[in-house]
């Protein structure tokens, strides 16, 4: 094998075991982070929904809003929550149906979401409960892991279900 392909081939090994190095207790990390997100929500607490997020993040509703950096997203999740929001009295589920690390301090996230208990401006339940899919990409920087972008989508009525 010439010397540079033996570079290139220890490299990748090199890349690739860093990366199955990241995955164990960075896994555990950023499923915390996705716990707590979804404690924040139950608690209705717009700060704390996002303060796992990057300063300049974004992040795009299932209406297909875009809330670009963390205060605007606050001021998004506040009016969401607050006594005449849409999600005043609901709660969220999350799943993450795979994460993947693109490097040791990158990841991605797919999974999918589910209200239960929000309501339109009647106060009537909205209903069947918004559900759908979800994608955040994490970086991690000074061993902390945040979201720089992410989206939540929800299908269209009467289109395919959601993939999982």
């Amino acid at each position: 094998m010439s010397t540079f392909a033996m570079l290139v081939f220890s490299l990748t090994v090199a890349h690739a075991g860093a990366a199955a190095a990241a995955s164990g207790t960075d896994e555990a990390a950023i499923q915390r982070l996705m716990d707590d997100f979804t404690a924040a929500w139950g608690r209705h607490d717009a700060k704390a929904l996002v303060v796992d997020y990057d300063a300049d993040a974004e992040f795009t509703t299932p209406v297909g809003q875009t809330w670009r950096g963390r205060a605007e997203m606050e001021k998004g999740f506040a009016a969401d929550h607050a006594a005449t929001g849409l999600f005043r009295s609901s709660t969220i589920r999350q799943t993450i149906d795979r994460l993947r690390f693109v490097k040791p301090d990158v990841a991605v996230v797919h999974g999918s979401w589910e209200t239960t208990g929000a309501v339109g401006p009647d106060g009537a339940p909205l209903l069947p409960s918004p559900k759908g899919r979800l994608m955040l990409v994490f970086v991690k920087r000074d061993g902390q892991w945040k979201v720089v972008s992410g989206e939540a989508m929800q299908p269209l009525a009467g289109g395919p279900p959601p993939a999982r």
